[in-house]
């Protein structure tokens, strides 16, 4: 790959990323508005229908089936819809902020100098932020379990209205993976970069 291809795509890259960006806010004000609406409409008129009356339900990471003559509250579902959003909100923040990251990784590059000390240190920045948010995402996914069984499992408990609950919760630990690609990704730059310092100072 030459040097002009390079810039192509890291140019390309940039305006990518930057839609991914927006795009990403876009969504959440639109979640946001949804949920907020539904909030307002629930509290005008309490007695409102909030999605479909289902038997069987998947709740996040709770599988529930219930009796169709007992149906959770609009309360209930609109309460647990503000604590995804909440979560799902910090969850983006870190997504938007990695992507910031890698937006500066890609500058250096549109310059044509791909092998630069900031470029490997926004490297291993973005690996500690991978490991941070994948330790939030597994954080944020017992928290909606939580969540979820304090509002529907315990209804099961009780023997109230659900019939039967599915915990469905598995640990991701992908992320340490990723981590382990890019620590080394950011040394192969770092070496490279020293490399291209010896070269300069040859020439």
């Amino acid at each position: 790959m030459n040097l002009e291809k390079m810039k192509r795509m890291a140019v390309g890259l940039d305006k990518f990323a930057g839609v991914i960006q927006k795009i990403m806010v876009i969504c959440m004000i639109a979640a946001v508005c949804v949920v907020a609406v539904l909030t307002v409409a629930n509290a005008v008129k309490p007695g409102i229908s909030i999605g479909e009356n289902l038997n069987s339900v998947d709740v996040g990471h709770l599988t529930i089936e219930v009796d169709p003559e007992e149906q959770p509250e609009n309360g209930e579902i609109l309460t647990l819809a503000w604590i995804t959003l909440a979560l799902d909100a910090v969850y983006v923040a870190g997504i938007w902020y990695i992507l910031g990251i890698f937006r500066r990784i890609l500058q250096p590059m549109k310059e044509g100098n791909p092998f630069s000390a900031a470029v490997s240190k926004d490297i291993r920045k973005t690996g500690w932020a991978v490991v941070v948010m994948g330790v939030i995402a597994n954080l944020v996914t017992m928290l909606e379990v939580m969540a979820e069984w304090r509002m529907w499992g315990q209804k099961a408990a009780e023997g109230m209205f659900v019939r039967s609950v599915t915990v469905n919760y598995t640990f991701d630990v992908g992320f340490l993976v990723v981590f382990a690609i890019l620590m080394l990704v950011s040394w192969i730059f770092e070496y490279g970069a020293e490399l291209q310092k010896l070269s300069d100072e040859t020439l």
